[in-house]
């Protein structure tokens, strides 16, 4: 137990992802199957038959163990030789194997280690907290929002009172406590309209999040669980997005939440790059800037990204109710964004 616990996520899911050892890859699958036979009162368990998980979780978790199988099994033919890393220069070949195109494959491929990801350590944090007997309060109370051995459940149905899904995640932001098994299945079960409810108070919730101590991992369980995409509907083209240029290791969902990170969290960005300290001037409210961070590639993957997701991120503001000078500042920004990196690298500037 003490070493699944500390060989956990190291980081997310890169662009060239590892089918067996990355998070949510193949051996965290095998994790599971060896922490339900350490499960306190049904020692030696098979996971499938453990019960910690509705069946339309268990399906759904089963699909995504054989999708990675497939695809592994696909990068072998391909390779002929043992090969787990999907880089990028094998990943149309493999998808033309399995019969779709790279883009679907990688949203199917995330979304599937996502999945595992995401049972793998809610199932650490239950074993382990069934074997301490300890139940950790979290720091910050919330009605509705109770604490159990394998992390935060809803004391109430989300259904009915969709706003604790905010609230939930709102205090994993802030505690450090992740949502339970039983609670991810509630979140996965949002629907558009639910979520539509929610609208009025989703701009200072995400920022509140985003400010959050342990908002990076809360942003992630978002990403991991799909509500952002339902959340905001309209970041849901870009979000598994894999560019392959060169420049970027992660998909768009995930380098835009490091992005808006470090600009919501100035000390962090500092540490990043200390020559910001030098500026003359710099900005009293991060709030269009943080904006910006978050939504400068949700245009992607169109051609000119810049100034469709410029015009998405617009509609999207107004949609959520923020200040017209904030929401014309982040729309320039997301125009512009591309244009130091067009100045630097290119040596004729006329």
């Amino acid at each position: 137990m003490q070493w699944i616990a500390a060989n956990g996520p190291t980081e997310y899911a890169c662009i060239e992802p590892d089918l067996k050892h990355s998070p949510g890859g193949l051996r965290h699958w095998h994790h599971l199957g060896w922490l339900a036979a350490a499960f306190p009162g049904r020692e030696g368990a098979r996971f499938l038959d453990l019960g910690v998980l509705a069946p339309d979780q268990l399906e759904a978790l089963c699909a995504a163990a054989q999708t990675i199988r497939q695809v592994r099994c696909a990068l072998h033919c391909t390779t002929q030789r043992r090969h787990d890393v999907l880089s990028a220069e094998l990943q149309d070949a493999v998808a033309q194997r399995l019969g779709t195109s790279r883009p679907a494959l990688s949203q199917r491929l995330q979304e599937a280690m996502a999945r595992i990801r995401l049972a793998r350590c809610a199932m650490v944090r239950e074993v382990l907290g069934r074997m301490e007997r300890k139940r950790r309060p979290p720091g910050r109370r919330c009605d509705g929002i109770r604490h159990t051995p394998g992390g935060l459940g809803f004391a109430e149905d989300p259904g009915a009172h969709p706003h604790l899904v905010l609230r939930l995640i709102e205090t994993a932001a802030h505690t450090g406590i992740p949502p339970s098994f039983s609670a991810q299945g509630a979140l996965l079960r949002l629907s558009a309209e639910q979520a539509a409810a929610l609208t009025p108070h989703l701009a200072a919730w995400l920022h509140d999040i985003l400010h959050a101590p342990f908002g990076e991992a809360a942003f992630a369980a978002l990403l991991d669980l799909g509500l952002l995409r339902i959340l905001f509907p309209e970041l849901a083209p870009s979000l598994s997005v894999v560019p392959l240029d060169g420049w970027h290791r992660h998909p768009v969902g995930w380098h835009s939440l490091r992005c808006a990170m470090l600009l919501a969290q100035p000390q962090k960005l500092l540490l990043a790059a200390p020559w910001l300290e030098t500026l003359p001037t710099a900005p009293k409210d991060h709030r269009a800037l943080v904006w910006a961070g978050l939504l400068h590639d949700m245009g992607k993957p169109q051609p000119r990204h810049e100034v469709r997701g410029s015009i998405l991120a617009r509609h999207l503001l107004i949609r959520l109710g923020e200040a017209e000078t904030d929401i014309d500042t982040v729309s320039f920004l997301i125009a512009e964004h591309l244009t130091l990196f067009q100045v630097a690298t290119q040596r004729d500037l006329n």
